[in-house]
């Protein structure tokens, strides 16, 4: 479906195209991160691995985030737990995927979580700058 703005002609699926983009460049920026925290720990994973773990917690928490906020119906205690499951799923996902104690999937869980709440502000930014530059 073509659009006609004052700046040119554009096309809806212009704006998904985008948004895929900047999924995978976020899975692929919080697998690297993810990558060297658990290598500078004394964790010995493999790309792949790392790749793999950040997949599969990043769909899981996606899913149980919708779920809660789905079922919250306005209620923001509801969506909180809703996070804090994502969070337990995600720990769980790292402790065995990685093959790690507990105490090391928490640890890289904790460390993980600052540059990519830094990161995840810097796409969230570009991807809202990029989808209104378009039209």
């Amino acid at each position: 479906m073509v659009i006609n703005t004052a700046v040119g002609t554009t096309t809806v699926m212009t704006g998904w195209i985008i948004i895929i983009g900047f999924v995978i460049l976020g899975l692929i920026l919080f697998t690297i991160v993810l990558y060297l925290i658990a290598n500078s720990i004394g964790i010995n994973i493999s790309f792949l691995r790392a790749f793999v773990v950040s997949t599969l917690s990043g769909v899981g928490s996606l899913f149980i985030i919708i779920i809660f906020l789905l079922m919250s119906n306005g209620n923001i205690a509801v969506f909180f737990t809703g996070w804090v499951v994502a969070f337990i799923v995600v720990l769980i996902i790292f402790k065995y995927i990685l093959n790690v104690s507990w105490e090391k999937a928490i640890g890289i869980l904790i460390i993980i979580v600052m540059p990519w709440f830094i990161i995840g502000l810097i796409l969230s930014t570009l991807l809202l700058f990029v989808l209104t530059s378009i039209g």
